[in-house]
């Protein structure tokens, strides 16, 4: 898929457009010109704990598998290549965990990674919109909102629900 509108990987706080991407089963490869990006070729299969997006600042976020878990971000300038590039991915595997979320994705995918790093495994959730849920103002996660547990399934924050 060739992208005609700003597509930026963001990989360790660096930087780097991208003017292609190459979707298989097993892989994405990220392509500026006629060559890789550095870190350009991302494994599906061994190396992707979960991939979460956010339509609303067309972001998606790859968190990586095991104990040196990171967060591969891509922002996608054009709505509807950042859609493509969605479909693209979910097409890819079916074992994926491909999550929606709120624009508070990059710090809950950051979380994520960390305990991963760690040797915890957690459970992804998709973000919630509705007005039974409650955002937690640390993390950023969406809670089913209950007054008996009003604190965080994530980090433990005390909730506050208007």
């Amino acid at each position: 898929m060739e992208y005609k509108n700003r597509f930026v990987y963001i990989r360790d706080k660096k930087p780097q457009v991208v003017s292609e991407a190459i979707f298989s089963p097993r892989t994405i490869i990220l392509k500026a010109g006629d060559s890789l990006v550095d870190n350009g070729v991302i494994n599906l299969v061994s190396g992707t704990y979960a991939v979460l997006h956010c339509e609303e600042i067309t972001n998606i976020s790859i968190v990586t598998a095991g104990t040196d878990s990171r967060v591969l971000t891509f922002y996608i300038e054009d709505k509807d290549e950042f859609l493509a590039t969605v479909d693209a991915i979910s097409s890819c595997g079916a074992d994926l965990t491909i999550s929606p979320q709120n624009i508070k994705l990059n710090s809950y995918a950051v979380s994520i990674s960390e305990k991963l790093r760690d040797g915890i495994e957690i459970r992804i959730f998709d973000a919630k919109t509705d007005e039974d849920t409650v955002e937690c103002p640390e993390c950023g996660v969406a809670n089913d909102w209950d007054p008996n547990m009003p604190y965080c399934m994530e980090c433990g924050a005390a909730l506050h629900h208007e």
